[in-house]
């Protein structure tokens, strides 16, 4: 079996064609985590393509492709092939030990949970051995007609990381011979007889020689260490315990309104009994508590979040006033908290459970508007993940100190990626926060007028200091950033409030009353001045929502995640580890990948840049 270098992992047989980048609509991401055993000492990604059939492996902490070559780290080394023709989803990796790897994918195209074994054994030194592609017995051939011929197919390569398991057909017409994969499908190009035939994607090589009839066929079958399960649908969402003894499936059968929850043991790749939800529940996606003990599930089609103890066999319903189509959890000294996506909403609201699920309750994100609210992103959220890890805020205190916490990591459809404060239930903010931003005018005020300043007219009053008059939402998220425009209107006696993002505001403002946004965003007080107020007198001014967004390393140039998938969190440490001057640093990051941009990107959520694209 082929050995692997401990940090750079994969060797690899590589493609003499030019490079077409490594992946193909990429929409499952993985994280194997050293702290949870297996043979490797940083964390590893798998990402599933949509199409191909191909998992990418990432070394996270290098910021490369695994590879065995550590001179040409930009060569794409093997992926794990599962079949041309599947179509990867969901995606788990698990380590059931000190020295395996397994790689479980839903496939929806055939409708199957996938086992593929990645790495089996380490050797003496520690490296690992991965799974090696070979041919299983040999090429039978099928004289279709009686003819007495006898060709003969001679396979002389299986390769490794492009070879998967299935059975191949090989078809003679009269003039060709058709190759068909069982999970690769027809191959691209025919094979002839005396010319070495190599798959479409490099898989396997064969040598067919002699004569043949129409009808005759050739079959064989490859080993690259992929198995599979059926589990009575397509699996949506996939889910590893903690402690790495059971893997969660929600099985998709006819549509997401017929889903279910499966238990599978990693180590049998077995269905195995565990609690089971109410056959009127729909799951979405799913999240364990950081100790393992409770699997929190959205429910796409009931207005409830479940609560699974598999340790007790116990489910509870926690009813809420919409369903649910993702969640993330968050325990600490202050109790267990989870932040929830309402389905078809651009929201995320955030529960503090409860003893029981009568004392649940939500968490107000907006305190300048009544009732208790959720935060807005106003736009579709393609995934959220909690960063349970403490680590350095943007902004500063008056103290010119920055200070730690956690958040949970929110994938916007727009391209966007932001982070939810655990201690206010906002946006962690830039450096400097919701804010006005300084008209052109007047340099240190922060609003326009189109009367100009000698007509006695009206004035927008100060607050706090002498350059602000606009008062924005210090709850980062409530405000957008956007332009306002406060237009007097003679008939009524009051001023419309319109933004360029919030639209027009059904309250007008009124001179002497201090006006609030619909939403919270914005407020502030026109005073009179000293001449009567004249019809379309305006104000116009500018908010930046203060909200830390990602960056590209070395500018301010946003990124965008086309498309991105439900994000992932891992973590590495730096820093001496024994003896050393300074302390281990633990570092948190996400692992976003682009479905429409074919890249994977390492975030880093304290500076809020986007380090490493992978492509």
């Amino acid at each position: 079996m082929k050995r692997l270098s401990v940090l750079f992992l994969l060797a690899a047989c590589r493609k003499d064609s030019p490079y077409e980048g490594a992946f193909l609509q990429p929409v499952g991401v993985a994280v194997v985590d050293p702290d949870a055993g297996g043979p490797f000492r940083e964390p590893i990604g798998y990402i599933a393509n949509a199409h191909g059939g191909e998992i990418v492996p990432l070394a996270l902490k290098s910021g490369r492709f695994l590879t065995d070559d550590t001179q040409a780290s930009f060569l794409r080394s093997a992926p794990l092939a599962t079949g041309g023709s599947r179509a990867l989803g969901a995606i788990a990796a698990v380590t059931p030990d000190d020295h395996t790897v397994t790689v479980f994918a839903g496939d929806a195209r055939f409708s199957r949970l996938l086992r593929v074994r990645h790495v089996v054994d380490v050797d003496d030194a520690g490296a690992p051995i991965e799974y090696e592609a070979a041919l299983v017995g040999q090429p039978l051939f099928v004289d279709a007609d009686g003819s007495g011929d006898a060709p003969s197919l001679a396979i002389t390569k299986v390769r490794t990381g492009y070879a998967t398991s299935e059975t191949f057909q090989v078809s003679y017409d009269g003039e060709s011979w058709w190759v068909n994969g069982s999970r690769s499908g027809r191959q691209g190009s025919v094979a002839s007889e005396g010319v070495s035939f190599v798959t479409d994607r490099g898989g396997v090589e064969f040598l067919i020689t002699g004569t043949a009839t129409v009808g005759d066929r050739f079959e064989f079958t490859t080993d690259g260490g992929v198995d599979e399960l059926d589990v009575g649908g397509v699996p949506a969402a996939l889910a590893v315990r903690p402690d790495q003894s059971v893997l969660a499936a929600i099985v998709e059968a006819g549509g997401a309104s017929l889903a279910r929850l499966v238990w599978i043991d990693p180590l049998t790749f077995a269905v195995t009994t565990g609690p089971e939800l109410p056959p009127t529940a729909s799951p979405s996606r799913m999240t364990w508590s950081a100790d393992g003990s409770t699997l929190w599930i959205g429910d796409g089609g009931l207005s409830v979040v479940w609560e699974v103890r598999p340790d007790l066999d116990e489910v509870v319903q926690h009813a809420l006033p919409w369903p649910v189509s993702d969640v993330a959890s968050l325990d600490s000294d202050l109790g267990r908290r989870l932040y929830l996506v309402p389905h078809g909403a651009g929201q995320v609201w955030v529960l503090d459970v409860g003893d029981a699920p009568s004392a649940d309750a939500f968490v107000d994100a907006n305190e300048w508007v009544p009732g208790v609210q959720g935060l807005d992103l106003h736009e579709p959220i393609g995934g959220i993940e909690a960063i349970p890890v403490d680590y350095r805020f943007p902004a500063t205190s008056d103290a010119s100190l920055r200070r730690f916490g956690r958040s949970v990591g929110v994938a916007l459809s727009g391209g966007t990626v932001v982070f939810l404060d655990e201690e206010t239930s906002c946006l962690v903010q830039d450096k400097d926060g919701p804010r006005t931003v300084a008209s052109a005018s007047y340099g240190a005020v922060d609003y326009d007028t189109n009367f100009g300043t000698a007509s006695g007219g009206p004035v927008l009053a100060v607050n706090g200091d002498a350059t602000r008059h606009v008062v924005v939402n210090p709850c980062s998220g409530v405000a957008r950033t956007e332009k306002w425009t406060v237009t007097f209107d003679a008939a009524r006696q009051g001023y419309e409030v319109e933004g360029t993002l919030a639209g027009k505001q059904p309250t007008l403002a009124r001179e002497g009353t201090r006006y609030l946004s619909d939403d919270g965003a914005v407020s502030f007080l026109v005073e009179p001045g000293s001449t009567p107020t004249q019809d379309g007198w305006q104000f116009t001014f500018s908010v930046d929502a203060g909200a830390q967004t990602v960056k590209r390393t070395g500018g301010d140039t946003a990124v965008a995640f086309d498309i991105p998938t439900d994000p992932v969190f891992f973590h590495y440490r730096v820093g001496p580890v024994d003896n050393g001057w300074d302390p281990v640093d633990d570092r948190p990051f996400l692992l976003v990948a682009g479905a429409a941009t074919n890249s994977v990107q390492r975030v880093e959520p304290s500076s809020g840049i986007m380090e490493v694209d992978w492509r």
